[in-house]
């Protein structure tokens, strides 16, 4: 019985709103290469992963429903940002950083006003038409040696149509070394 009960939900939670799974051919795009970032270890295990970047490729706007991270030992999100990325500019990726909110330079003060200005990522827009590049933005809260995958953010577009984007990039800790 408890088999049968843990099926249920998980097909209920992998489902759209209509009972169908989300969609993931929409027009969120990103790279097919796969990488992993490796961070050590921090005193309070609170990260800020911003790698991952991609387009809305179609004419309408999305809305950003959540952000997660697959797969995940050991981390959990603590917040979320969409960073605009314009395709010119000073403003880049945040990359992978210690600290939530991350702890930028001095001479990154263009993203870092860019990132503070940043909505949260849930419930945000992502409007269509546009050459800019979206990064999502997470804070996660690790204990030494976690992992996780890819991030994987649910999105609906204006007809409430529900996707997947599912990122290429996976995450670990190291209390030691991330070499190897």
């Amino acid at each position: 019985m408890k088999v049968v009960l843990a099926a249920v939900v998980l097909s209920t939670t992998a489902c759209g709103s209509d009972g169908e799974p989300p969609r993931v051919d929409g027009p969120l795009e990103t790279s097919t290469d796969r990488n992993e970032v490796c961070m050590l270890q921090t005193d309070d295990g609170l990260l800020t992963f911003g790698v991952e970047a991609t387009q809305n490729k179609s004419k309408e706007s999305l809305t950003i429903d959540s952000i997660s991270l697959t797969d995940a030992q050991g981390m959990s999100v603590v917040g979320t940002k969409m960073l605009f990325v314009p395709s010119s500019g000073d403003t880049t990726l945040v990359g992978a950083r210690n600290g939530w909110p991350p702890r930028l330079r001095p001479d990154e003060a263009t993203s870092a006003q860019a990132l503070q200005a940043a909505p949260s990522a849930k419930g945000a827009s992502v409007p269509g038409g546009s050459s800019d590049t979206v990064s999502f933005v997470v804070g996660v809260k690790t204990r030494p040696d976690s992992h996780a995958g890819p991030l994987r953010v649910t999105y609906t577009d204006q007809d409430g149509t529900e996707f997947v984007w599912n990122g290429t990039t996976s995450y670990r800790t190291s209390s030691t070394s991330c070499d190897g």
